[in-house]
């Protein structure tokens, strides 16, 4: 652990404003998890240790993207496109002209 004699994962960095950085001079710069077992890979997001949401990819091609401590499912892109699991909430009236291509 960096900042800690506990950590609660292989990785753990715990101080105030903790800020991951990855800077490339030339090239790309990214992140990658990686799934080896078959079961989805996730990027979990979480305010005061209270899971907010999560990104998630599957084998399958899909990603999924939840909101809550319940992980509820709020969208999903397929190989085939967008596929929206719950309702879509807008102030101002959508139409293709205001839809990206």
């Amino acid at each position: 652990g960096i900042g800690t004699s506990t950590p609660v994962s292989k990785l753990s960095v715990v101080g105030a404003n903790v800020l991951a950085q990855i800077d490339a001079t030339s090239g790309f710069a990214g992140t990658y998890v990686n799934s080896t077992t078959g079961n989805p890979a996730y990027y979990f997001f979480a305010v005061n240790s209270t899971e907010t949401g999560r990104i998630a990819s599957d084998s399958n091609n899909n990603m999924y993207f939840y909101t809550g401590s319940g992980a509820t499912e709020r969208a999903r892109i397929t190989s085939a496109g967008l596929s929206v699991t719950g309702n879509i909430v807008s102030t101002s009236t959508i139409t293709s002209s205001t839809c990206l291509p």
